[in-house]
């Protein structure tokens, strides 16, 4: 691996200098000036005192703020040291200027140890006075704001302010003032001026590209023998343009663009001798590396799909119109606490060598978001890495952007490079920080593999065409299974007849050979032939437009018609699967031992009943009886739910322990807290608002007057009720009750249940605003619980004024949430006016990673409420969630009951060996198709042909 830490000349520059004279140059973060005359401050230096300085109130300048000290310049010259942070008591001077001219404000400062940071200001305005205006209209504002970190050592900062043209239609005469105030303790400043200036081309630009052309060409995977006449290019180009600015300083920025135009390029050729840059290639191989293509502004994360670039924390996103598209800038808020991630990647890129270069600065902002204008005053440590070659930069800070590049050999798995920012080098962990930024630029990737391009276009073509095969031995697979399978006696000649003609173009495509038995690719096939097998899927055939005739070649026939009959063939039978499905679902809920004190012995004859009832059907049914059968198996069905319904209704080991009436109405107690109480326990709340919740974003009962028995629940504030009475380990717990997601700002709703330490053991936290999770503890890893994201009902972007919108019926969202100790899981239900989340039991997770006590895991507290942090009255506060008619019960658990109904309502289906040793259920197909799936009268020409699923050759 080889690194380069290259940093642009320094922004602030230590000086020895009092004033700029005409000819000099100053440069400010991002331009160079040139000097075009004598300073226009008096005593610039404070060698006469402070005479020509007064403070903001245009008197003399305060010996209570700032003490003069003799000699302590670099030069041997005055400075005066602040006594203490106070605008009103700044350091003030003002100077007439002239429309359409640039001024240069410039000044040395030294701070300390301690107090290191410092707010400069340069403002117009058209009457002379010395504090900024506020109307910028009639007395136009340019303000310079310049906050770094200086500590014992004299720097000098530069501002340049430009008095646009417009000033000669303002009344009054315009004048610059300089404007020093809000320094802490001990910073001193000295050598002021403000000269006109000129801008010139920025040589610190040339001489940056030059030195890392300069350390790239003895870096020995690009400087090869076969490099050697590129690179003596290279160091031509590179020479001439030194001595270009040894003789003129290269003022002129047609001249400069031109060198920078001609540097980039050999120093292009020179590089792609021996490595391809994959973000200029054919097919922009990393798109999101080239600034301009990606869209203004996004949150964190959202250009992965589109750019293959992982951008995390905060927003990103680039200056676009007239601004600068150059860098890519990231923006945590302050008050938020995060990182910031920018990762190029493709996983799609062999195993190989890659390059990896960027520029990088950061920055910080008491900003809510981009775009704005940022402030550099952090130091906060960057880290780069490529692959899992990692490397910590020394600390950024001020306004520089410091050049870094990686080479490194990235195993099989893709490609990825980056850079995390801020980063504690100790630890080697990300850190977070509150309000800051990041930006990026001139990022490029290079691979050594200069056949990167074409690899990677197949791999892709490859990926698309499997996807699609896939699909199809899936859809073939599901046919000739339902044909053999029992619990789908109807419609088995639409399978059949999806079989005959599709079949030889699925077959024809398995003789190509394109693909190894263990799914990869055998490189028979070209890039152009698997894509469009991917898309058309070797069929020809055509839909025609009737109003103009053009004909277009169908998208993926051979797997919709796959899909298609197998669709058919299932919604056909749906009585069938209905009635099974209801069968496994009443034995499971017959025999839970929570339910063991119900009256198992009717129930079992409901079940064998509807048994009885889908084999009878199953055995005589054909498709000309359909109709009659449905009915007979929809009545078999009801009778099956009514059975159900009155066996639950059987159990008589069900205690409630809450049972809240919202209508009841918020109970101030002695404590300054809040309960709402029901029919059973009390819920308490920590904040409320009684006013109909349009004040704040605590909980609340109703909006506007309306819907007032229902629960608003607000931000950062818990609703809690403590049940009436303990459990035990041969107890399972469940929870009902109704929610209505609206759309909490930026926070979480969350539902949880606690045991005595107030430690989770159960619960969920959905994100309102854009459907993540934060957790939920009734699903697993593999979705296989209560998987409802996404499921869930609301009419959350109503609006501020659709509260009530949200808490329509079609909205609502039932929650049966039940903890079972004996059987150690939890298991979570959601039923709403669109969808049944009907989720599985999976297992009691312990609080942690411990052997717990079981007291651990008893539950003692349920508890609502949300992380939503929106400030009062900020346009939002209509749309938080409703919760109503929350019931908890606990009810004995005991061990699951035997089975004792042993026959299962499903038909076994036998297991098929390979794809092509079902017999067809009708007499075979005549039909005779070309080896590519076109269907043909006759073999009369020499040719391979298919028919009845074989090939045959005729010469």
């Amino acid at each position: 691996m080889k690194k380069l830490l290259f940093s642009l000349l320094a922004l602030v520059a230590s000086t020895g200098a009092f004033a700029h004279e005409d000819g000099d140059y100053v440069y400010t973060s991002n331009a160079r000036y040139k000097v075009t005359g004598a300073n226009l401050l008096t005593n610039g230096n404070f060698a006469d005192g402070t005479n020509g300085w007064t403070g903001n109130d245009s008197q003399p300048v305060s010996a209570e703020s700032w003490s003069q000290e003799a000699g302590i310049t670099p030069a041997g010259g005055n400075a005066l040291t602040s006594l203490g942070a106070s605008e009103n008591l700044g350091l003030c001077q003002a100077v007439m200027i002239t429309p359409g001219q640039k001024y240069a404000v410039s000044f040395l400062i030294k701070g300390t140890e301690v107090a290191n940071t410092t707010v400069t200001t340069a403002f117009i305005n058209m009457d002379g006075t010395l504090t900024k205006a506020d109307n910028t209209t009639d007395a136009p504002v340019v303000t310079v704001l310049s906050s770094a970190s200086y500590k014992d050592q004299w720097s000098e900062v530069v501002a340049v302010v430009a008095a646009d043209d417009s000033l000669t239609t303002k009344a009054g005469t315009p004048m610059l003032v300089v404007n020093i105030g809000g320094l802490p303790t001990d910073v001193s400043v000295a050598d002021f001026s403000v000269n006109t200036v000129d801008e010139v081309y920025d040589i610190r630009i040339i001489n940056r590209q030059i030195a890392f052309a300069q350390t790239l060409m003895e870096e020995p995977a690009f400087n090869t023998g076969d490099a050697a006449s590129a690179k003596a290019t290279l160091a031509e180009t590179i020479e001439g343009i030194q001595g270009v600015i040894d003789e003129t300083n290269l003022e002129d920025p047609t001249d400069g663009e031109g060198f920078e135009q001609q540097l980039n390029e050999d120093l292009d050729n020179y590089l792609g001798v021996n490595a391809i840059n994959v973000n200029t290639a054919d097919g922009n191989l990393i798109p999101g590396l080239n600034i301009s293509e990606l869209s203004g502004w996004s949150r964190g994360g959202q250009y992965s799909a589109n750019y293959k670039l992982n951008l995390q924390g905060g927003n990103w996103g680039h200056l676009t119109g007239d601004d600068t598209i150059d860098e890519l800038r990231s923006a945590i808020q302050s008050g938020y606490q995060h990182s910031a991630t920018y990762e190029a990647f493709h996983e799609d890129f062999p195993a190989g060598k890659y390059f990896f270069t960027a520029e990088v600065r950061n920055a910080n902002t008491t900003k809510t978001s981009w775009p704005t204008e940022p402030v550099f005053n952090l130091e906060k440590k960057v880290q780069f890495y490529i692959g899992e070659t990692t490397f910590p930069m020394e600390t950024i800070s001020g306004e520089e952007y410091q050049r870094f590049y990686f080479i490194a050999d990235i195993p099989e798995g893709g490609f990825k490079a980056g850079v995390k920012w801020p980063f504690d080098v100790d630890t080697e962990e990300a850190q977070t920080v509150s309000g800051g930024a990041f930006f990026i630029r001139s990022t490029q990737v290079r691979a050594f593999n200069t056949d990167l391009p074409a690899s990677v276009t197949r791999v892709q073509a490859f990926k698309t065409f499997k996807a699609q095969w896939d699909a199809a031995v899936n859809g073939r697979l599901a046919v000739l299974k339902k044909q053999i399978d029992g619990n789908y006696p109807w419609g088995k000649d639409s399978l059949q007849r999806a079989r005959d003609k599709w079949d030889p173009f699925f077959l024809a495509q398995q003789a190509k050979g394109w693909i190894t038995e263990d799914g990869t690719d055998t490189g028979v096939a070209s890039v152009d032939e698997l894509n469009d097998w991917a898309k058309y899927q070797g069929v020809e055939e055509y839909s025609t437009n009737e109003e103009t005739g053009e004909q277009t070649r169908k998208d993926y026939q051979l797997v919709r018609n796959y899909q298609w009959a197998n669709n058919y063939v299932i919604s056909l039978n749906k009585p069938f699967t209905d009635l099974a499905d209801a069968i496994v679902a009443a034995k499971q809920e017959r025999n839970k031992g929570t339910n063991l004190t119900g009256d198992r012995d009717a129930y079992k004859t409901a079940i064998e009943t509807a048994l009885a009832t889908l084999n009878q059907v199953r055995s005589n049914t054909t498709d000309a009886t359909m109709e009659a059968d449905t009915q007979t198996l929809e009545a078999a069905l009801a009778a099956l739910n009514a059975a159900t319904e009155a066996f639950m209704a059987s159990i008589n080991a069900s205690v409630t322990l809450a049972d809240i009436d919202f209508s009841n109405g918020f109970v101030e107690q002695a404590d300054g807290t809040y309960t709402i109480s029901g029919t059973e326990g009390e819920m308490e709340f920590t904040a409320v608002q009684l006013n109909n919740a349009v004040a704040d974003w605590n909980f609340a009962l109703g909006h506007n007057g309306e819907e007032t028995g229902k629960l608003h629940v607000g931000g950062s504030s818990w609703g809690t009720v403590t049940l009436s009475q303990p459990l035990t380990s041969d107890d399972a717990l469940t929870v009902n009750f109704d929610l209505w997601f609206g759309q909490l700002g930026k926070g979480f709703l969350n539902v949880e249940l606690l045991n005595a330490a107030d430690q989770r053991v159960a619960g969920f936290s959905y994100d309102c605003y854009n459907g993540n999770m934060a957790f939920n503890d009734f699903d697993d890893a593999e979705g296989k619980g209560m998987a409802f994201k996404g499921k869930e009902k609301s009419a959350h972007d109503k609006g501020a004024g659709g509260c009530l919108d949200i808490c329509a019926d079609g909205n609502v969202n039932n929650f049966n949430l039940i903890v079972d100790y004996k059987a150690g899981t939890v298991q979570g239900k959601m039923v709403n006016s669109s969808n049944t989340v009907d989720g599985a039991a999976v297992a009691l997770a312990p609080v942690d990673d411990q052997n717990n006590p079981i007291e651990d895991i008893i539950i003692t507290k349920f508890r609502v409420g949300s992380t939503t942090y929106q400030k009062a009255n900020s346009g939002a506060t209509g749309r938080r969630c409703w919760f109503d008619n929350l019931k908890i019960s606990k009810t004995a658990s005991f061990p699951d009951a035997e089975e004792d109904i042993t026959e299962d309502p499903w038909l076994p289906v036998g297991e098929i060996d390979g794809i092509e040793t079902v017999n067809n259920v009708k007499a075979a197909n005549a039909a005779i198709y070309t080896i590519n799936g076109v269907q043909v009268k006759s073999a009369s020409k020499p040719g391979l042909y298919i028919q009845n699923g074989k090939k045959f050759v005729v010469k």
